[in-house]
C-alpha cells in the first residue's frame, strides 16, 4: 500500500479506493524486478504472492491480528537457487584444512582457547576450517569472533591461499584487519579487505582474480541481503574460491530483502554458534547482553529492571531536545570521570542520523565553551549521503568528524590510500585552503582535497559530526563505555538494535529514552478520552514493551510453506466437516457445510485470490 500511495502522489489521488485499485492492477500484473534465477541481472515481469497469517495480540488475548505479507515469484527463485549452490558448497570438502593444519595455525596466532568459552571457538575453528568450501557460523556480539579467525587466517596463508576479508560496509569490513586481514597494504601490497558490493564489482570486471586457492571471509553475515549472497555464491560457482561467513541473525538485520542466515540453513543444515560473550568485563553485564539477545518481554524487561537498579537507564524529562542536551551532558561526565585512563573511550548510538548529528552539535558546543576545539575554524555546507538532507557544517581543528564514503589521502609520511572509510570517525588536525588534513583511528595523518570530500552532484561536503552514530554503523564497534539515546522514545529502536547498541561495551552502558515520546506513544494506544493516568510504570512498561519486539524477517520460501500448509488445512478441514455432514444428516439434523464454505469463500475473496496464485508457486517452484 505504501508503494502504490508513493506512486499515485505524482499522478494525483482522490481517495483511499484509487489505492486499492493500484493495488489489485500490481497482484494481477505482477512488478517489474530484476535478478531473477537465472543470474543474469534483467529486468522482468514478475508475480506478486501473497499471504494472510494471523496471531494473537500481545497485549489482548481476545484479538487477532491479521497480516498480509508480500513477496514475489523473482525472490522465490532467488531464495531457491541460493539454497541449492549454498548446499552444493557446503557438501564441497575438497581443498579444506586438517587437524594438524589448524593446530600449527593456533600456534602462529599465539592464542589460547580455554574454559568453556574458549572450547565453543575452538569448535568453531574446525568447523570453518574443516566444513565444505561454504562454511557458516553464528557468534553472539562479542563472542570474539575476529579472535577464532586469526588461526585460520594463518593456516590458509600456510596454505598458500590469498585471503579477502568483505562485510556489508568498509568500516565493518575494516575490522577483519583484528584477524591479520589486510596486513600488508601500508607498505604498498593489495587491499584485499572490501565492502561487499565493491568485492562483487571487482570480481565480475575482471579486475580481481580468484581461484580455487583463494579464501573469502564474510563477517556480519546476517546484514547482507539474499540478491547479495546468491551473487556471492554463483562467482564462488564460478571461480571456485572457498568462503567462510560469520554472522548473528540476532543483530541489526539487512537492509534488502530476506533473513540470509535463516535461508543458509535450508541448504546447510543447522549452523552451529557461539551463544556465549567475553566482551563485557563483569558477569552482571555479560547477563544483561544475554538477555537482550535472548528476546521477549520477560527476558528484555528483566534486563531493563537490571538497569533501572544500576542506575543506566534513564527516563528524560522532556522531548527530543533535553534528550540530545542529557546525551551530550553525560558524555561530558564520563570522558571527565575517566580523564586519568589514556585507554579509556566512549561512544554513542542513537537510530538516525539527524539524532546523530543533534547529538554531535550539543557535544560540540561544549567542546567550544571548555576550549577544546582549534582556534581554526571555518563552515562546510554539508550533504547527509542517506537521506540527501542539507545543513551547514562548522568545523574546527581538534573536530571528530564522520565520512560517508571510502576517501583516499595523501598520506603526510608519505605515499597514498584509504585514510578511511563509510563510517570512520577521523579528526581534523589542519585546516588548509585546498582542503583538510585528517587522522585517523591508527594515528596516520592524510591531506584529503575539497574535491575528493565533495558529493559529485551537489558540491557539498559529505562529512558529519563524529561524536555518535547510528546504531547500525556500531555493529562491530568496542569501547569501555556506551551511551544508547533514543530521542524520539523508544518506538524508533526494536529488540535488534537494542542488543547492538547494549553490547558495545566492555565495561558499562547507559541508555536514555524520552519521557515525553513515551507519554505520547502511550496515550496515542489508548482510546480517545481515556481517562487514566500515564504512570512512571506505564513508561517502563512501554519502554520494554518496544525494546522486547525483534521484527525478523520472513523468506519467500517460508511464505510459500505456509501457504502450503494452508492449504493442506483447509482440504483436511473440508473433509472433516464433510464427516460432520454426514452424521447430521444420518441423525435426521439440517446439514451445515455449504452455509460455512460460504463463509470460507467470503474470507478468501477479501485476500484477492491469493491462494491459487500462491498454490501455483509452489507446484512450480
Amino acid at each position: 500500500r505504501v508503494a502504490a500511495a508513493r506512486g499515485l502522489v505524482a499522478a494525483g489521488i482522490k481517495d483511499g479506493g484509487d489505492v486499492d485499485q493500484v493495488i489489485a492492477r500490481l497482484r494481477a500484473r505482477g512488478v517489474v524486478e530484476a535478478g531473477g534465477a537465472g543470474g543474469n541481472g534483467e529486468s522482468a515481469r514478475t508475480q506478486i504472492i501473497a499471504v494472510e497469517t494471523e496471531r494473537d495480540d500481545p497485549e489482548n488475548p481476545d484479538v487477532t491480528i491479521t497480516t498480509t505479507r508480500l513477496t514475489t515469484r523473482a525472490h522465490v527463485e532467488q531464495e531457491s537457487a541460493l539454497v541449492e549452490l549454498a548446499g552444493q558448497a557446503g557438501r564441497d570438502r575438497r581443498g579444506t584444512l586438517n587437524p594438524v593444519q589448524i593446530k600449527r595455525g593456533i600456534e602462529a596466532s599465539g592464542l589460547s582457547f580455554t574454559g568453556a568459552h574458549g572450547a565453543a571457538q575452538r569448535r568453531m575453528i574446525d568447523h570453518l576450517g574443516m566444513g565444505g568450501r561454504f562454511a557458516v557460523g553464528i557468534g553472539a556480539a562479542g563472542a570474539g569472533k575476529t579472535t577464532l579467525l586469526k588461526p585460520l587466517v594463518a593456516a590458509w596463508r600456510d596454505q598458500g591461499a590469498d585471503i579477502h576479508g568483505i562485510s556489508l560496509g568498509w568500516r565493518q569490513a575494516r575490522e577483519l584487519r583484528e584477524a591479520g586481514l589486510n596486513t600488508d597494504t601500508d607498505t604498498g601490497g593489495r587491499d584485499t579487505i572490501a565492502a561487499v558490493s565493491v568485492f562483487i564489482n571487482r570480481v565480475e570486471s575482471g579486475r580481481l582474480d580468484l581461484s580455487n586457492r583463494s579464501v573469502v571471509v564474510i563477517d556480519e553475515l546476517g546484514t547482507i541481503g539474499t540478491r547479495q549472497m546468491l551473487d556471492l555464491l554463483r562467482l564462488q560457482e564460478r571461480h571456485g574460491f572457498r568462503m567462510v561467513a560469520i554472522g548473528d541473525p540476532k543483530q541489526c538485520q539487512s537492509i534488502e530483502a530476506g533473513q540470509v542466515i535463516g535461508l543458509l540453513e535450508k541448504g546447510l543444515g543447522k549452523v552451529p554458534s557461539i551463544e556465549s560473550s567475553m566482551r563485557q568485563t563483569n558477569e552482571r553485564a555479560r547477563e544483561i547482553a544475554g538477555l537482550l539477545r535472548q528476546g521477549g518481554a520477560e527476558a528484555v524487561g528483566k534486563a531493563l529492571d537490571m538497569k533501572r537498579q544500576d542506575g543506566t537507564a534513564e527516563i528524560v524529562a522532556g522531548g527530543h531536545n533535553e534528550v540530545i542536551a542529557r546525551a551530550a551532558a553525560l558524555w561530558d561526565e564520563r570522558r571527565k570521570a575517566n580523564a586519568d585512563r589514556p585507554r579509556f573511550t566512549i561512544s554513542i548510538s542513537t537510530p538516525t542520523n539527524q539524532d546523530a548529528r543533534a547529538i554531535g552539535e550539543a557535544i560540540r558546543q561544549r567542546l567550544l565553551v571548555s576550549g577544546e576545539l582549534g582556534q581554526s575554524r571555518m563552515t562546510l555546507a554539508a550533504i547527509d549521503k542517506n537521506t540527501g538532507e542539507h545543513y551547514a557544517l562548522p568545523i574546527a581543528t581538534g573536530e571528530k568528524i564522520r565520512l560517508f564514503a571510502r576517501t583516499n589521502a595523501a598520506m603526510l609520511d608519505g605515499g597514498k590510500g584509504a585514510i578511511g572509510d563509510n563510517g570512520s570517525i577521523l579528526e581534523i588536525t589542519s585546516i588548509r585552503d585546498e582542503g583538510l588534513v585528517l587522522r585517523n583511528d591508527h594515528g596516520r595523518e592524510g591531506f584529503v582535497k575539497w574535491d575528493t570530500l565533495a558529493d559529485k552532484e551537489t558540491g557539498r561536503m559529505r562529512l558529519a559530526y563524529g561524536y555518535a552514530m547510528t546504531t547500525n554503523t556500531a555493529q562491530g564497534i568496542t569501547t569501555t563505555e556506551h551511551i544508547f539515546v533514543t530521542p524520539g522514545g523508544s518506538q524508533t529502536t526494536d529488540g535488534f538494535k537494542t542488543y547492538v547498541s547494549g553490547s558495545r561495551h566492555r565495561e558499562r552502558d547507559y541508555w536514555l529514552t524520552s519521557e515525553g515520546a513515551e507519554r505520547q506513544e502511550i496515550a496515542g494506544r489508548r482510546p480517545l478520552g481515556d481517562p487514566r493516568l500515564i504512570r512512571e510504570h506505564d513508561i517502563w512498561t512501554n519502554w520494554t514493551r518496544n525494546i522486547a519486539r525483534q521484527p525478523e524477517k520472513t523468506n519467500a520460501l517460508d511464505l510459500v510453506k505456509i501457504s502450503e500448509e494452508a492449504r493442506r488445512n483447509a482440504a483436511r478441514a473440508f473433509l472433516k466437516g464433510l464427516a460432520a455432514d454426514e452424521k447430521r444428516e444420518a441423525a435426521g439434523l439440517p446439514a451445515d457445510l455449504s452455509q460455512r464454505f460460504a463463509r470460507t469463500q467470503a474470507r478468501a475473496s477479501v485476500q484477492g485470490g491469493l491462494t491459487e496464485s500462491i498454490a501455483r508457486a509452489g507446484e512450480e517452484k
